[in-house]
């Protein structure tokens, strides 16, 4: 176990353990900002999907609304990543269904050996 306290650090050893990763990447997150080393991650995550690695991310529909309706998001599942949207919001199931119940996970499994756990997004703190 170690404790990694500053997003450059983060984003390295993830962006290493997604390049390293043989069999599957889980990644949970309420906000997913596709800017600045999130982009990094991403193409980790492509190129990591193109060697056959099974790929996926979940991401609160609300959270993650930027990153839900943008062209990253069509280029990972172009590259074969499994984007997830976790409790999507729309007009008719707001009537139905509580929209301020939100998903504030964030973990990622790497190969179900790595875990990384705490109170970070998927978001490079310079854009976000």
């Amino acid at each position: 176990m170690q404790l990694l306290t500053d997003p450059a650090s983060i984003f390295q050893r993830l962006i290493e353990d997604i390049h390293a990763a043989q069999r599957i990447v889980l990644m949970e997150f309420y906000i997913v900002y596709p800017k600045g080393q999130v982009l990094e991650v991403i193409e980790a995550l492509s190129v990591a999907a193109q060697r056959g690695v099974e790929c996926h991310i979940l991401a609160d529909s609300v959270g993650s609304f930027s990153f839900i309706n943008s062209s990253v998001h069509r280029k990972l599942e172009k590259a074969g990543v499994y984007v997830h949207q976790s409790l999507p919001v729309g007009l008719f199931k707001t009537l139905f269904k509580r929209s301020d119940l939100r998903n504030h996970r964030k973990m990622v499994v790497i190969d179900e050996h790595i875990g990384y756990i705490g109170s970070f997004n998927l978001v490079d703190p310079r854009f976000f």
